[in-house]
């Protein structure tokens, strides 16, 4: 099945997890992890959770099943959700009606630097058939480069968002530097903390590299902090206009950085601290936040 089929439900397993009702790919590297119950992404879940309050505005740009986005929900006032792989955004879809959740603004969109339509790769998925890994998806490359010729919806995230914004984070395998060139009104405008993976063989993809895409970011008048994890590549970014009260609040997370590492080399290029809730976040063995 890929991105162009018409979606069958039945492929999706409906799971209770932490809590909340999720449905996932049973032969999907992340649908298993979370049929068997581990945590997923905690470092990223306790950063929401400590910095997302009822008035908040959380954007989510690659929301895979909608984890963050429905756990955000609980917490914060709005989520805008963009997921622009068909299957995953149909499976997304049911678990907001199961959650009987209203405050998600959900988009079968890729977020960009222009409007175009494009082409998802395709996600070759079998029932029980064999294993996928439905988070290393991007958008085809080639769809870029010629006329509206694709099935999927592109956009800027400043076409999109007027109100304010409070927190964004990007996970498109590589696009993230497309997805900052469309959002420069809203970052300069609300300066929201953004939420970014930062892996160099996913950037190299479409061109560019962790240095480059750092150096973006440091443009914008945002502080980097590698979000610390066994798989180090999310950072978080904070305007510098909201250091101080940033740093005030997570003076006892925020830590150097010892040692550089292959993902991204962020030490090298000048990113010298890390947030580091605890080891059991860190390594990913923590059994709940709540």
């Amino acid at each position: 099945m890929n991105n162009r089929c018409i979606i069958d439900i039945s492929n999706f397993k409906k799971i209770k997890f932490h809590g909340l009702y999720l449905n996932v790919l049973p032969n999907d590297w992340m649908g298993m992890s979370m049929i068997s119950n581990k945590l997923f992404e905690p470092h990223i879940t306790k950063f929401l959770l400590n910095e997302l309050n009822s008035d908040s505005c959380f954007v989510d740009i690659g929301s895979n099943y909608g984890y963050h986005s429905i756990v955000a929900s609980k917490f914060c006032k709005t989520v805008y959700s963009f997921e622009p792989q068909k299957i995953i955004y149909e499976s997304q879809k049911i678990s907001i009606d199961d959650n009987k959740i209203s405050n998600i603004n959900l988009y079968n969109y890729a977020i960009g630097d222009h409007k175009k339509l494009i082409k998802m790769m395709d996600i070759e998925y079998v029932g029980g058939g064999n294993e996928i890994n439905v988070g290393e998806t991007s958008i085809n490359k080639e769809s870029l480069e010629v006329s509206d010729t694709g099935d999927t919806e592109m956009h800027t995230l400043d076409s999109l968002i007027k109100n304010k914004i409070d927190i964004i984070k990007i996970d498109v395998q590589g696009f993230e530097k497309f997805v900052l060139q469309g959002s420069m009104n809203v970052i300069s405008l609300f300066k929201p903390s953004i939420i970014v993976e930062i892996e160099n063989h996913q950037l190299g993809k479409f061109g560019y590299n962790s240095e480059q895409l750092f150096s973006i970011i440091k443009k914008l008048n945002y502080n980097i902090y590698l979000l610390d994890s066994f798989y180090p590549s999310d950072f978080v970014c904070i305007s510098k206009d909201k250091k101080y009260d940033f740093q005030n609040k997570n003076k006892e997370f925020i830590k150097p950085i010892l040692t550089d590492n292959g993902l991204n080399n962020c030490l090298s290029y000048g990113i010298t601290e890390k947030i580091s809730y605890s080891d059991e976040i860190t390594h990913h063995t923590i059994k709940s936040l709540w």
